[in-house]
């Protein structure tokens, strides 16, 4: 798997379609880390972009698939494109990444989670169409107050809630320099 950095969700899966048509199943997740600025506030900017770096780094090291792509989008919002990879198959990987507690302990009072968009892409669903169903579902998702899956006919929205480690003694996440600059300006949800 491979992670790349400020591509618009759009620019990144074209230069992927340009390598040519692929018969394999491919979906697209498109997500946003929720509670970022609750993070920044009360630990600090650098405890926020270690986050984002701990989703970037379990989506890349638990996904390990040859061909499956992270990329930043933006912000606090991601994209992975799964190859070989149907919607419910993404659905069930996503899932199961952010399964196991990742947190440190002294975040337990933050509500930390992501919100998650999945579609399936085909050689009839122009990519614009497919980017923006997602960015759809994650916005469903955002609006979600509870961890849920919702299956629809051409997207799922999902809502995670990022578990913390029990143990005060484990490792928080490294908290170098910011992995990318202070940018908000990603999708706009509107509120129901």
């Amino acid at each position: 798997m491979t992670l790349t950095r400020q591509s618009t969700v759009g620019e990144r899966l074209t230069r992927i379609s340009e390598h040519g048509p692929t018969r394999r199943a491919r979906s697209l997740v498109h997500l946003e880390v929720n509670g970022l600025s609750q993070l920044n506030a009360s630990f600090g900017r650098k405890a926020g972009d270690a986050l984002l770096r701990q989703v970037e780094l379990s989506l890349r090291l638990r996904t390990r698939r040859y061909r499956d792509t992270v990329w930043r989008v933006e912000g606090d919002e991601l994209a992975v494109l799964f190859v070989g990879a149907t919607r419910l198959q993404a659905l069930r990987a996503i899932r199961r990444v952010f399964a196991e507690p990742m947190l440190p302990a002294e975040w337990s009072s933050l509500s930390l989670g992501l919100s998650v968009g999945i579609v399936s892409l085909d050689a009839e669903k122009p990519l614009e169409d497919a980017v923006a169903l997602a960015e759809n579902a994650m916005c469903a998702a955002k609006r979600t107050r509870r961890a849920a899956a919702t299956i629809g006919r051409d997207a799922t929205s999902l809502r995670v809630a990022l578990a913390t480690l029990k143990s005060t003694e484990a490792s928080s996440p490294a908290t170098h320099g910011p992995t990318h600059p202070a940018a908000h300006g990603g999708v706009q949800c509107q509120a129901s």
